[in-house]
């Protein structure tokens, strides 16, 4: 595929996004109040920081590999299996502290221990966002980008419409299971699409870890941790600043 050409569809995912981002941001900001912007939006951060975790900032490494391997399937393979395991292993993880600490994270985001059992909800869904990541990942560096804006645009467009339903429902707390919901619709698109057009082979996915494929994706992982974790920790704080001041 040509330059034009993915620039004309990176152009046609973005801006559909985008519109679907201002409605519902718009949506959100008139039927749930400053209050619920503040919960939605230590929601978002959250979720930032564990997606970062789940797939350890190896996304980049996956894409670059992938490009590089397209046409061999033997270390493919390799690369593959190696993906999934670091993303399933590490969003595991992500998902057991979650479970474990529900009740202390849900006091330290929302200042109450309400949410905890949609904490609970959310860590399952932390999973199925991990693996969606990959097969993104994956995607991009295959270079089957119809496929991946068509993924983006359908689970942006669902997502939003669970978002707004929930929201006219049951309120903040319907926004907070529209978000898990969500990242759960996502995955099973991303995954129904996948075993329709079969970019790859999803059996790759189970070959074993390769030592050699998690060093080198590890070297991607520093920076693509730092990053985002700071600017996040930094939002975090900056909104607890002024809620605490206003």
């Amino acid at each position: 595929m040509n330059f034009l050409k993915t620039s004309f569809y990176s152009a046609i995912g973005t801006s559909v996004s985008l519109i679907v981002k201002l409605i519902t941001n718009k949506f959100v900001a008139v039927y749930l109040s400053t209050s619920g912007m503040f919960l939605i939006g230590q929601l978002k951060d959250f979720l930032k920081i564990t997606n970062v975790i789940s797939n350890f900032g190896t996304l980049n490494g996956t894409v670059t590999y992938s490009a590089l391997h397209k046409e061999n399937e033997v270390e493919l393979k390799k690369l593959l299996g190696t993906s999934f395991k670091i993303h399933l292993y590490f969003s595991l993880l992500v998902f057991a502290i979650t479970i474990l600490f529900n009740k202390s994270l849900s006091q330290y985001l929302f200042s109450s221990t309400e949410y905890a059992t949609f904490l609970i909800v959310l860590a399952f869904s932390l999973v199925s966002i991990s693996i969606h990541t990959l097969f993104m990942s994956v995607l991009n560096g295959l270079k089957r980008i119809k496929l991946y804006i068509l993924i983006n645009i359908i689970a942006t467009v669902l997502s939003a419409i669970v978002l707004i339903i929930l929201i006219l429902k049951y309120n903040t707390i319907g926004a907070f299971y529209a978000f898990a919901f969500g990242q759960i619709l996502t995955f099973l698109v991303s995954l129904i699409l996948i075993l329709i057009y079969s970019p790859f082979q999803l059996k790759l996915l189970f070959a074993g870890l390769n030592t050699s494929y998690f060093k080198k994706l590890s070297k991607f992982s520093l920076m693509a941790l730092a990053g985002p974790i700071c600017m996040i920790a930094a939002t975090f704080f900056v909104r607890f600043f002024f809620s605490f001041r206003i």
